[in-house]
């Protein structure tokens, strides 16, 4: 399970993908300047590229996740793309 809170000192950072304000939450997405969300719909971008079981499942509902949560249209684009 992700870490939920804010790292102490961390500075505010707009996300690439839903260009909404974040922290850092889990150490991986600020290296890419990504909300954790958006993140883990980019991980799971990956595994389907990567041809991982199950892949295309957890991709939708990263999306949607990412969707309800951040409001990302870029999110929402990935998900209906998935949904073919």
């Amino acid at each position: 399970m992700a870490n939920t809170r804010f790292r102490r000192g961390s500075g505010v950072y707009t996300c690439n993908c839903c260009k909404k304000q974040t922290r850092d939450v889990n150490g991986d997405a600020v290296h890419c300047n990504l909300c954790a969300e958006c993140y883990e719909v980019a991980g799971c971008e990956n595994e389907v590229s990567d041809g991982h079981d199950g892949a295309q499942e957890r991709l939708e509902e990263a999306s949607e996740l990412a969707w309800r949560v951040r409001g990302c249209e870029s999110c929402r684009t990935t998900m209906k793309a998935g949904a073919r």
